[in-house]
């Protein structure tokens, strides 16, 4: 109702994202700045975050003169995120790109499937399944499904 110049967002609220949030309102008023005040607990977050249209990000251990600088900043039409946000960003970007079927994969791997439970999940074949492995292994450059589940949760690949 309300059309502010800026806007600080938490990533982490219980009924809307920050991300989505971001996104809806970046969508609905283009001239309405918005800041993300994160842990840096979710770097895919972040990155979502400003692929939504967020000005800048900044930690929330940041001094009261570090936020009330990014709100200027921001405010300003600038972009601005802190040394920390732009590493974890870096990282994230370096992330590899899977197909959806890969993500469906890599998600039944995590639940503890065996191929012939994701075969029949997603009525493919064996094979299938084996040739979306490979190419997740490869991708996540490991070895195995365990190594595969491990990589993922660590960079944020897997839902939830």
């Amino acid at each position: 109702r309300l059309t502010p110049d800026i806007v600080i967002m938490d990533l982490m609220m219980p009924k809307l994202d920050g991300c989505s949030a971001t996104q809806r309102i970046t969508s609905e008023n283009p001239n309405v700045r918005v800041l993300i005040l994160t842990s840096y607990t979710e770097s895919t977050k972040i990155l979502h975050a400003v692929k939504g249209g967020a000005s800048g990000a900044i930690g929330k251990n940041a001094s009261r003169e570090e936020l009330l600088s990014a709100i200027r900043s921001v405010a300003d039409g600038e972009t601005l995120f802190s040394a920390e946000v732009k590493q974890l960003m870096a990282v994230t970007n370096d992330l590899p790109v899977l197909s959806p079927r890969q993500k469906e994969v890599l998600e039944a791997l995590s639940r503890g499937l065996t191929n012939d439970d994701i075969a029949r999940q997603y009525n493919l074949s064996r094979a299938a399944i084996k040739f979306h492995l490979l190419e997740l292994y490869r991708k996540l450059n490991v070895s195995n499904r365990t190594e595969a589940v491990s990589i993922a949760m660590k960079r944020h690949l897997l839902n939830g």
